[in-house]
């Protein structure tokens, strides 16, 4: 109950009157005397007075008790109405005291907010109990104010807030029927009950509740003016539908604003206050035609109609609009719409409004792209998309397109269905951060290495087992596929996605600095991770959403400049004055050299690594896949996880010249019922990443990134990330960037030349009839070798020919060559070191090989059994000029060319299909070319 009001203290009780006056003095009863006569003579029976006397004596004591009686009844009546009046006063002072009270604050009544996308339609509407949009009187046509008027209080202009006939009228049908069953309320003491009485107490039929309204009544007539109070009654009143006000109902049953209503159309809403349920025109259509018609009747006996326009109004049938579902109790937006609110609450709170975005009218200006919101909502109720379902639950997923260049969130999903208004927002909730896996190998690794270290995309990292000791122990990374590929360059081995170049980059750049690096792109770090070696990997300990993923991502799309994201872009009172408007805060996060290079790298993984699948059709794309395995990291995790093969969470974040996105999926919870199979970053992430970008870029002009002055590109050997040597074999020199203060200036001397036996394959000796000196790669290796990396067979051999340790014979037969196979598919074609194949099923629907100017191409498709299978394809080459077959590259796509060829050589190619699942290995027939 409010305890304050206008006038509330003004209202002292008086003093009470007593409980009674004193009443007329009663009549004395009559005393014989006795005066000293005789006694006997008194008494004598003898002595009795006359008959007649006796009869005057009775009527005259009959008129006293008469008199006594009427007197008594006066007198009781007196009493009883002054008992009454006091009780009345006493009552009336009793409700006075308890009046709620209230100011003019609380005139203000809950008004629906409303949401804009970035074109300035409406998307969305949220409001608490009522769905208001107020207007002011001058607005209101004067149609619609006669009507109601003619309904509802005639002669509201000329009371003082209440009817004392109306009053009078009814009250005598109450005291008749012994309970409240008519009003007889004005337009002012509708207000006050609207506005000023709780919703317990509201529609309660009591003479306190009564009572209470004329007194609030009196108070409003003393505090506003009559249009004042026509106006806040006209704004405050419910007409079903869940419309409050003249305004909401217009839009709700006609689809116009209150200004464009006719004739026929007001008379239908002043019609609907006295029972918007009953005449509801969209369930009770012919209630609401009788009910109008009572009120064009009404119109017609005040003037305000003639009889003719009355027959003609009233024959007008129903003209309604579609009734709609409204906005807020559906799906649509409600993700996005979820986190503008989270925005606007704390923006309002921030700068002195009430956070309160359901009751104050606000009208938010937002971000949103309503057409992609609606594409990214068709996706996500496509189940292609995602991945299966395990054990009856839902595989979820959550993305987030930003405008990187602004900030801007364009569209986003928190999951495949919401559950209602502000439920779990999986693309922006600070509870659903996942482990992001290698996602984030270009910010804690690659980039603070290029930024800090000097580095360029062709710096050269050693992919070998190893294990480094750290405060926490020793941390042994491996690759997940099991394989090692010995010297590889940054490119490389973030195109593939290879674990240990990723930790040598971060352990040789320093975890502190690194630490620093990703802080500074905002991600969620912790003190105590400064020192934790397996961030390299995505090992965070909350690990990120999807809308924090985005945001970093797009400072590499954006030259090294981060901007704050930001879903709200102006708000406005209810009113329409601007309250706050949008200024995103920039700060620059790395150089444009090192957001460039790694830009570069990341539209390798587009173009031939991990993230094939991403392609933005017509755009050059830059991203990464992410994937976390499941955790075994606790005794629990291990046995829970025992014997299962599977992930828990994958990514996929990447941008356009244009736009960022970052894509997530997973299960909520993820245990041996629930887990992901056989899904990677680069598998539906990717491909949902592609589909949901797609729209954002149609009509828009193809750009790419351009360079800043500041890099250069140059020739390098692949093996050492120097110069090349004249020994570096052409195929191993590749054209990197490198930050021009930071270009390689020495020449590699990761090559050697050794005399080989041609029969024996080893090191010649001087007997050994053919030589041929041939380049070998020379690298460092352990005394131990547990796994030989995949370079090792580029290494020379450290024996000797054991086959001619002695002069040769006289004579010596030539040997003769076995003669090339003659074509594609070809199978006595002998490849050379390719390890067998564990199966001799054909997977391949088609393989082609096709020349171009810059070498062969060779193009391939597998049979639709696996098509849905993860391979990795080991591309073999042997030419004419070779001996044996060697290992030209590992990809994941499916196409491959070798720019390494050389004119007048014949060369011949075998691919390897290795399954990811099983280790299986399949073998391609053999192709060949001549160039």
């Amino acid at each position: 109950m409010k305890t304050n009001g206008p006038n509330s203290g003004n209202h002292q009780p008086g003093s009470r009157p007593s409980n009674g006056r004193p009443g007329p003095k009663r009549p004395e009863k009559d005393v014989k005397i006795y005066n000293g006569g005789d006694p006997g003579e008194h008494n004598s029976p003898s002595r009795r007075p006359p008959a007649g006397r006796k009869r005057r004596k009775k009527r005259s004591r009959g008129k006293v008790i008469a008199l006594r009686v009427l007197k008594f009844s006066v007198v009781f009546i007196l009493v009883l109405g002054i008992a009454g009046s006091v009780f009345a006063y006493n009552y009336v002072q009793g409700l006075a005291q308890e009046l709620p009270g209230w100011t003019a604050a609380d005139m203000g009544f809950d008004v629906t907010t409303t949401f804009y996308d970035q074109d300035g339609n409406l998307i969305a509407e949220r409001h608490g109990g009522e769905n208001r949009y107020p207007v002011r009187l001058s607005e209101v046509p004067d149609i619609l104010i006669q009507a109601f008027l003619a309904t509802e209080d005639t002669n509201f202009y000329d009371h003082p807030g209440i009817s004392f006939s109306g009053i009078i009228r009814s009250a005598i049908v109450n005291i008749q029927r012994g309970r409240i069953a008519q009003g007889a309320s004005t337009i002012t003491q509708q207000l006050a009950r609207n506005a000023l009485l709780d919703e317990d107490v509201r529609y309660a039929r009591s003479w306190d509740r009564k009572i209470t309204e004329i007194m609030l009544a009196l108070q409003l007539e003393n505090q506003y003016t009559k249009d004042e109070i026509l106006e806040m009654y006209l704004n405050t009143i419910s007409f079903g539908q869940g419309s409050y006000g003249v305004q909401a109902a217009s839009q709700t049953y006609f689809g116009k604003d209150v200004q464009d209503l006719t004739t026929v159309e007001a008379a239908l809403l002043a019609g609907l206050p006295q029972r918007p349920s009953g005449y509801n025109p969209f369930r009770n259509p012919e209630a609401a035609l009788a009910r109008r018609s009572q009120v064009l009747g009404r119109m017609e006996a005040q003037g305000i109609i003639t009889e003719a326009e009355r027959v003609r109004l009233d024959r007008t049938p129903l003209e309604l609009t579609e009734p709609q579902t409204r906005l807020d109790e559906g799906e649509e937006f409600i993700y996005f719409i979820d986190h503008v609110i989270d925005e606007a609450e704390t923006i309002l709170e921030d700068t002195g409004y009430s956070p309160d975005v359901y009751r104050n009218g606000y009208r938010i200006h937002t971000t949103m792209q309503s057409g992609l919101q609606k594409h990214l909502e068709e996706l996500f109720r496509d189940p292609d998309n995602f991945p299966a379902d395990m054990n009856d639950e839902k595989a979820q997923a959550a993305i987030v397109l930003l405008d990187h260049q602004t900030g801007a969130i364009q569209g986003l999903m928190g999951g495949r269905e919401a559950t209602g208004q502000r439920s779990f927002n999986r693309a922006t909730s600070t509870s659903m951060r996942r482990q992001p896996g290698s996602a984030t190998k270009p910010i804690f690794s690659y980039a603070p290495a290029i930024e800090y270290h000097g580095k360029g995309t062709g710096a050269v990292y050693d992919d070998m087992p190893f294990s480094i000791q750290t405060a926490q122990g020793p941390y042994t990374p491996r690759n997940i596929d099991g394989r090692y590929r010995g010297l590889i360059t940054m490119r490389e081995a973030l195109r593939h996605s290879i674990n240990i170049p990723a930790v040598l980059a971060m352990h040789e750049t320093g975890v502190a600095s690194a630490f620093d690096f990703a802080l500074n792109l905002g991600l969620p770090l912790l003190p105590e991770e400064r020192g934790n070696l397996a961030l390299s990997l995505g090992g965070m300990q909350h690990g990120l959403n999807p809308l924090e993923m985005a945001r970093a991502f797009g400072a590499f799309a954006n030259q090294g400049v981060l901007v704050d994201s930001y879903a709200v872009a102006r708000i406005e009172d209810r009113n329409g004055n601007t309250i706050y408007e949008a200024n995103p805060q920039q700060k620059v996060a790395m150089s444009e050299e090192t957001a460039y290079m790694v830009t570069d790298m990341m539209l390798s993984v587009v173009e031939s690594g991990t993230g094939t699948r991403a392609r933005v059709p017509g755009w050059p794309t830059a991203g990464k896949t992410g994937t976390s395995q499941l955790p075994r990291t606790t005794d629990a995790e291990r046995r829970m996880f025992s014997g299962i093969s599977g992930n828990r969470d994958a990514w996929f974040a990447g941008y356009t010249s244009r736009y960022t996105a970052a894509v997530w999926m997973g299960f909520d919870i993820t245990n041996r019922e629930q887990y992901l199979q056989n899904i990677y970053g680069g598998r539906l992430p990717a491909l949902l990443f592609s589909k949901a970008m797609a729209p954002l870029h149609d009509g828009l002009e193809v750009s790419g990134f351009s360079a800043p002055s500041g890099v250069v590109s140059i020739a390098i050997d692949q093996k050492s990330g120097l110069l090349p040597s004249p020994l570096t074999p052409v195929n191993y020199i590749v054209r990197e960037l490198f930050h021009r203060n930071h270009v390689p200036t020495e020449v590699s001397e990761a090559w050697e030349q050794v005399e080989i036996c041609l029969e024996s394959g080893l090191r010649a000796t001087e007997y050994c009839p053919d030589r041929e000196t041939r380049v070998f790669l020379v690298r460092p290796l352990p005394e131990e070798l547990s796994v030989r990396p995949a370079d090792y067979d580029l290494m020379a051999p450290t024996e000797y020919c054991t086959l001619h340790t002695e002069p040769p014979e006289p004579e010596q037969p030539e040997p003769t060559e076995p003669e090339p196979g003659n074509g594609n598919g070809d199978n006595d074609l002998d490849p050379g070191d390719p390890p067998p194949s564990d199966s001799d099923e054909s997977i391949t629907s088609s393989l082609n090989i096709r020349g171009t100017d810059t070498g062969p191409v060779i193009e391939w498709s597998l049979r639709p059994p696996w098509r849905n299978r993860e391979f990795e394809f080991r591309i073999w080459r042997r030419s004419s000029t070779e001996s044996d077959a060697r290992l030209l590259d590992t990809t994941t796509d499916y196409s491959y060319q070798d720019v390494s060829v050389e004119p007048g050589n014949e060369y011949f190619y075998q691919i390897q299909a290795v399954e990811k699942e099983s280790g299986t290995i399949y073998l391609f027939d053999t192709l060949r070319i001549t160039y």
